[in-house]
């Protein structure tokens, strides 16, 4: 161990194994806190209880066993924890959060990558199973106090792209891994997760892919060779020590303690981020001091990720101190008194639940000669009990106390529960189910950072090792699959992923149903597939995609007028043809290459233009005359595209009728007869008469609003 002030920081010592040591000491500090602080004789009984064997694990939920000094009691385990439980899992994780990648800037080239990144993220989700280990490590959590999701770069992952001499070459991929919290080892002394800079954790791989990945590539010096031999000696014979979590490793394997016979080892990975003390930061594989598999600083590398790429779900916190705590395992106690109730009414009911025949001594009378399953008593006095064995009706009163207590300590009701009473109304319903997301909303929140924090790494990991170019499975918001080439340049302008925020209420089933409701009754859902869509998910994007890639495309276009460049080049000869048919037609333009702005017939120009004009109103596009001639010319371009547009297609799209072509300046002209003009346009009292022009008329209803009243302006 370590002195308690060294000269040198720990995680900076040159040999790998002297930063193994150190880190193993503050390991035995780690699992002597966890002890001192119940972690883990809670966890234990939580894991217990919820798997079925009671929280001392002396029951067991799948059959009735014995106890007392002689078997007189009949065990029974009662399964309320671990309901309660499931039921708490489901509320955390039927709604998922909504996710939104965050671009660095708001062009159109940023944007159109965070929309791929949200696109591929979906993928990894439904194919890499990310969502299945952030599953894993919320139930972890709700167990254990704090589930953990680890993020690497697996060089072993991906698809196959050959061999090299004797060993496979890999693409690569994300790999993620749920953490125990004894897998995991940080400075407690830490006040948050966020504060932490270096962590350590631990989790199974196969002990002769670890040996085949140390194989020699035929350059070593003979002491890299001896010092590889030895540490393939080392992994063989490799067993997993013993320490303070070794009862919960064993119960939660069945009972085997060690690996030595076993395929998988547990092989720990330390992860330093850059800080003063140590610049480079890092990343440190191994099984204990004496073998060490990979360090970075040996390697000449730095620390390969922008972050530790280890995320927690806590239910709760323990305040000032970065650990978490668990709601759950104030719910053992009333377990066992529970499993105590029912113990005693199996035990009365196997007692007294059988008639008992007594016969006198002597009597030919034989158990076979009885029904099955009653008792014969020979005796010379006939037994007289006082009263028959009976559960006493105060004990199952108390027991269903603590039932009641249990489901209040957890948040839950009825309604949450899948029992509402009969006859209660809607939309109290919904207010009970909003109560208990209300109850959950620390869970839910730090559940929800989890998640984008963990699609944060993601793109972080991906923007800095998928080289090479990969295939994803893709899936666009009209659920149309498409297999598509990207490599890490596609990911380079996304900054982050964040929690789009979402009523809690809408995340619920009556909320669903109110926002389907809502929405049918304003006209905005069109077909029955839209309706059972929003009823089923909550989701609005299959409504919002066309508005979402039309605002997408004016934003990429301003940013065309804003370097210059307009229309492509107009086909004189085509034009001409199309002016012959059409005096009104409009140009044709020629089909060339680059970036220009390419008009449509489902444009919306009653968008287009004010969005042309925010770019000609900037300081910097009036003194600069190309900016200002493409932007003119797209604008009146969009203005001729409107009035030309069909009517029907006009209202498919949302907009509106363009206005009349006599629409310009106001015409001066006298307000009336007896008030004509003097020369100069006066009036006789020395103002100008303006008479406005009339509004179009509705194109809906064919009404004509009536004009404004006249203005008089003075000369």
């Amino acid at each position: 161990m370590t002195a308690r002030h060294s000269d040198v920081y720990w995680a900076s010592r040159p040999d790998s194994s002297d930063v193994v040591r150190d880190l193993l000491a503050r390991r035995k500090r780690y699992r002597s806190w966890m002890e001192r602080s119940g972690v883990t004789r809670r966890a234990l009984s939580a894991l217990r209880a919820y798997y079925g064997w009671g929280p001392q694990g002396l029951g067991d939920t799948t059959q009735l066993g014995t106890s007392g000094m002689t078997g007189e009691y009949t065990e029974m385990a009662v399964p309320e924890f671990s309901g309660l439980v499931e039921q708490s899992f489901a509320q955390l994780t039927a709604n998922k959060a909504a996710f939104m990648a965050v671009p660095k800037s708001g062009d159109y080239d940023a944007q159109a990558s965070a929309r791929f990144a949200d696109q591929l993220l979906d993928a990894y989700d439904r194919d890499s199973a990310v969502e299945e280990v952030e599953d894993e490590s919320t139930l972890i959590g709700l167990l254990c106090r704090e589930g953990g999701v680890a993020l690497s770069w697996d060089k072993q992952g991906g698809s196959t792209l050959g061999l090299d001499g004797r060993r496979i070459i890999f693409e690569g991929d994300i790999r993620a891994d749920a953490l125990l919290p004894w897998d995991v080892t940080y400075d407690v002394d830490a006040r948050h997760k966020k504060d932490l800079r270096w962590i350590a954790f631990c989790r199974p791989v196969p002990r002769f892919d670890l040996i085949a990945s140390l194989e020699t590539t035929g350059n070593e010096t003979p002491e890299e060779l001896q010092r590889i031999e030895q540490l393939v000696a080392r992994i063989k014979a490799f067993d997993e020590p013993t320490d303070e979590f070794t009862d919960v490793r064993s119960f939660l394997r069945g009972g085997r303690d060690g690996q030595s016979d076993y395929d998988l080892v547990p092989l720990w990975e330390l992860r330093h981020l850059p800080t003063p003390a140590l610049p480079q930061g890092r990343l440190v594989r191994f099984l204990d001091d004496t073998s060490v598999t990979f360090d970075s600083a040996t390697a000449g590398v730095g620390y390969p990720y922008d972050s530790l790429c280890v995320r927690f779900f806590e239910p709760s916190k323990v305040v000032g101190t970065a650990g978490g705590h668990s709601l759950v395992w104030d719910l053992l106690g009333m377990q066992e008194l529970v499993d105590m109730v029912a113990t005693a009414g199996a035990t009365a009911t196997s007692a007294s639940a059988v008639s008992n025949i007594w016969a006198p001594s002597g009597s030919n009378l034989s158990v076979r000669a009885l029904a099955d399953g009653l008792n014969l008593i020979e005796s010379t006095v006939k037994p007289e009990p006082l009263h028959s064995i009976q559960l006493d009706p105060q004990a199952m009163a108390f027991a269903e106390t603590c039932r009641n207590w249990m489901q209040r300590r957890m948040g839950l009701n009825d309604v949450s529960m899948g029992d509402p009473t009969k006859g209660m109304p809607a939309q109290l319903a919904a207010l009970l189910d909003a109560k208990v997301v209300q109850f959950w909303s620390r869970a839910i929140k730090s559940l929800s950072r989890m998640r984008a924090d963990v699609r944060t790494d993601i793109i972080s990991i991906l923007k800095r090792f998928a080289d090479a170019p990969r295939m994803a499975t893709l899936a666009g918001k009209n659920n149309q699959w498409a297999l598509e080439s990207w490599n890490k340049e596609k990911l380079a302008l996304v900054s982050r992923v964040a929690v789009e925020p979402v009523s809690a209420v809408s995340k619920t089933l009556a909320g669903k149903l109110a926002m389907a409701d809502a929405l049918l009754e304003r006209g905005l859902l069109k077909t029955p597939e839209e309706y059972l869509a929003v009823k089923s998910t909550g989701k609005l994007e299959k409504l919002t995609e066309w508005q979402d890639m039309n605002l997408l495309r004016i934003q990429r276009e301003k940013e065309l007028l804003r370097r210059g460049v307009g229309l492509p080049p107009i086909d004189a000869a085509a034009t001409d043809a199309a002016l012959m048919v059409d005096p009104e037609a409009l140009p044709v333009f020629a089909t060339v290459e680059g970036e220009f702005i390419r008009p449509s017939i489902v444009d919306t120009p009653w968008l287009d233009i004010a969005e042309y004009a925010a770019v000609m109103a900037s300081p910097e596009a009036r003194n600069n005359p190309k900016v200002m001639q493409a932007t003119t010319d797209a604008i009146q371009f969009k203005a001729s595209l409107w009035r030309s547009m069909p009517s029907e297609i006009i209202a498919a799209l949302g907009g509106y009728p363009p206005p009349p072509p006599g629409m310009g300046a106001p015409e001066v002209m006298p307000a009336d007869a007896s008030e004509a003009p003097m020369p100069g346009g006066e009036s006789p009292d020395g103002t100008r008469r303006i008479t406005p022009p009339k509004p179009p008329p509705n194109p809906i209803t064919g009404e004509q609003a009536p004009a404004a009243s006249d203005v008089s302006q003075p000369v």
